[in-house]
Protein backbone atom coordinates (compact mmCIF):
# COMPACT_ATOMS: atom_id res chain seq x y z
CA UNK A 1 0.00 0.00 0.00
CA UNK A 2 1.29 3.29 -0.81
CA UNK A 3 1.45 6.16 1.29
CA UNK A 4 -1.78 7.98 0.09
CA UNK A 5 -3.51 4.66 0.57
CA UNK A 6 -2.48 4.96 4.05
CA UNK A 7 -3.18 8.13 4.96
CA UNK A 8 -7.11 7.73 3.31
CA UNK A 9 -7.34 4.31 5.97
CA UNK A 10 -6.20 6.11 8.75
CA UNK A 11 -8.55 9.67 7.72
CA UNK A 12 -11.60 6.74 7.62
CA UNK A 13 -10.60 5.48 10.99
CA UNK A 14 -10.88 8.44 12.23
CA UNK A 15 -14.09 9.50 11.21
CA UNK A 16 -15.32 5.82 12.31
CA UNK A 17 -13.86 6.79 15.38
CA UNK A 18 -15.41 10.33 15.86
CA UNK A 19 -18.63 9.12 15.01
CA UNK A 20 -18.57 6.19 17.70
CA UNK A 21 -17.44 8.80 20.56
CA UNK A 22 -20.47 10.93 19.42
CA UNK A 23 -22.98 8.06 19.61
CA UNK A 24 -21.33 7.21 22.88
CA UNK A 25 -21.71 10.75 24.20
CA UNK A 26 -25.33 11.06 22.72
CA UNK A 27 -26.28 7.31 24.35
CA UNK A 28 -24.28 8.22 27.57
CA UNK A 29 -26.83 11.48 27.91
CA UNK A 30 -29.48 9.86 27.14
CA UNK A 31 -29.14 7.32 30.19
CA UNK A 32 -29.63 9.93 32.25
CA UNK A 33 -33.33 10.66 31.76
CA UNK A 34 -36.05 9.82 34.55
CA UNK A 35 -38.99 7.96 33.36
CA UNK A 36 -37.24 5.19 31.19
CA UNK A 37 -38.60 1.67 31.07
CA UNK A 38 -36.15 -1.22 32.17
CA UNK A 39 -36.98 -3.07 28.94
CA UNK A 40 -35.95 0.43 27.02
CA UNK A 41 -33.03 1.40 29.42
CA UNK A 42 -31.78 -2.60 28.95
CA UNK A 43 -31.22 -1.85 25.09
CA UNK A 44 -29.99 1.37 25.50
CA UNK A 45 -27.25 -0.17 27.74
CA UNK A 46 -26.45 -2.84 25.29
CA UNK A 47 -26.35 -0.43 22.40
CA UNK A 48 -23.84 1.82 24.39
CA UNK A 49 -21.91 -1.71 25.12
CA UNK A 50 -21.86 -2.22 21.51
CA UNK A 51 -20.80 1.05 20.12
CA UNK A 52 -17.95 0.66 23.07
CA UNK A 53 -16.44 -2.59 21.47
CA UNK A 54 -16.77 -1.37 18.18
CA UNK A 55 -14.81 1.83 19.33
CA UNK A 56 -11.61 -0.70 20.75
CA UNK A 57 -12.31 -2.80 17.46
CA UNK A 58 -11.18 0.21 14.97
CA UNK A 59 -9.37 2.05 17.61
CA UNK A 60 -6.66 -1.29 18.94
CA UNK A 61 -4.80 -3.75 16.27
CA UNK A 62 -6.04 -6.68 18.69
CA UNK A 63 -8.07 -9.59 18.82
CA UNK A 64 -11.43 -8.37 19.90
CA UNK A 65 -14.95 -9.83 21.13
CA UNK A 66 -17.29 -10.79 18.58
CA UNK A 67 -21.11 -9.43 18.51
CA UNK A 68 -22.41 -12.59 20.19
CA UNK A 69 -19.77 -13.14 22.51
CA UNK A 70 -20.74 -9.84 23.71
CA UNK A 71 -24.20 -10.46 23.86
CA UNK A 72 -23.44 -13.86 25.51
CA UNK A 73 -21.55 -11.94 28.22
CA UNK A 74 -23.69 -9.07 28.89
CA UNK A 75 -26.79 -11.72 29.21
CA UNK A 76 -24.45 -13.61 31.63
CA UNK A 77 -24.35 -9.92 33.15
CA UNK A 78 -27.87 -9.53 33.44
CA UNK A 79 -28.38 -13.23 34.91
CA UNK A 80 -25.98 -12.68 37.70
CA UNK A 81 -27.40 -9.09 38.64
CA UNK A 82 -30.82 -10.91 38.23
CA UNK A 83 -29.89 -14.22 40.36
CA UNK A 84 -28.51 -11.28 42.88
CA UNK A 85 -31.61 -9.00 43.45
CA UNK A 86 -33.61 -12.35 43.37
CA UNK A 87 -31.47 -13.91 46.44
CA UNK A 88 -31.78 -10.73 48.62
CA UNK A 89 -35.74 -10.00 47.71
CA UNK A 90 -36.09 -13.96 48.71
CA UNK A 91 -33.91 -12.79 52.05
CA UNK A 92 -36.09 -9.37 52.47
CA UNK A 93 -33.13 -7.38 52.27
CA UNK A 94 -33.66 -5.74 49.34
CA UNK A 95 -36.72 -4.64 47.34
CA UNK A 96 -36.40 -3.24 43.83
CA UNK A 97 -36.24 -4.02 39.83
CA UNK A 98 -33.56 -4.02 37.82
CA UNK A 99 -32.07 -3.09 34.67
CA UNK A 100 -28.99 -4.10 32.88
CA UNK A 101 -26.05 -2.48 34.61
CA UNK A 102 -28.42 -0.66 37.28
CA UNK A 103 -30.24 -1.77 40.11
CA UNK A 104 -33.00 0.45 40.76
CA UNK A 105 -34.78 -0.02 44.60
CA UNK A 106 -38.50 1.10 45.66
CA UNK A 107 -39.65 2.56 48.02
CA UNK A 108 -40.83 -0.05 50.62
CA UNK A 109 -44.51 0.75 52.19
Amino acid sequence: MNASALNHLEWRRRMLLGQLQAADVNLRAGLHQHGMDAIVRAHWERALAHIREASIAINEQTTIRTVQELADQLMRIEQMQADFVSGHLKSGHFEGRIAFGAVEPHKTR
